[in-house]
């Protein structure tokens, strides 16, 4: 049998270990068993969002309303055909019924006061970076940072890394220097940039300040950079 190609990543790693014969006969049945659950919560989910009833969508697709609500709690399998009429009936790509098959999710929480304090090679008085956390996908990372001054600072390195930088400013007002351009930053402001333009603080002009630094990698590969 060949699995039919789908667009999540998930349940296309599935399909194959199961072409594949790397699933047993115990973990197939949770998994159809779950996929099952998946689906006809979905199904529910998207009729519903569409102020539908259960014989008002089983009368679009040609289906009886018994085995539509057999279908929305797991008591019966949607065929592949019907799946497609779903998806034309309720306006949503076939691969939306699966959504919620993979709940295997990283999700970092860092309580306030609780993020890990970043070492400078040069440290300064009155400067604090506090890593709030890492997370790596497949294909890429993310690193928040917070940064806080409480003291004026007359020299400021600049930085270069990979991927892409946003800084939101949390407090105060300082000068901010990307390649040849300066922004002043105030309250509020986000400033988003390459990480391979040469950047960096350039004056503190109202403390104290502090401002959030998320980096975005595409390449999980590419060297880690904690400072801003």
């Amino acid at each position: 049998m060949t699995a039919a190609p789908s667009d999540d990543p998930y349940l296309s790693s599935v399909l194959a270990d199961a072409e594949a014969g790397r699933v047993n006969e115990g973990e197939l049945e949770d998994l159809v068993d779950k996929l099952g659950t998946v689906v006809g919560d979905r199904v529910r989910e998207f009729r519903n969002s569409l102020g539908l009833t259960v014989a008002d969508l089983a009368d679009r697709i040609g289906m009886s309303k018994a085995m539509l609500s057999k279908v929305e709690n797991n008591r019966a399998s949607a065929s592949l055909s019907t799946l497609a009429r779903l998806s034309t009936a309720l306006g949503v790509p076939i691969t939306a019924f699966f959504r919620g098959l993979d709940e295997e999710h990283e999700v970092v929480l860092v309580k306030s006061g609780q993020g890990l304090t970043i070492s400078q090679e040069h440290p300064k008085p009155g400067s604090d970076y506090s890593l709030l956390g890492m997370m790596r996908g497949q294909h890429q990372r993310m690193e928040p940072v917070l940064i806080t001054f409480t003291e004026p600072i007359e020299h400021f390195p600049l930085y270069q890394h990979g991927g892409s930088e946003l800084i939101y400013m949390i407090y105060g007002t300082m000068e901010y220097g990307c390649g040849r351009s300066r922004f002043v930053l105030e309250a509020g402001d986000v400033l988003q940039f390459q990480g391979d333009v040469s950047h960096g603080a350039t004056q503190l002009m109202r403390l104290p300040i502090q401002f959030l630094s998320i980096k975005a990698y595409g390449n999980v590969n590419d060297p880690v950079q904690l400072s801003p």
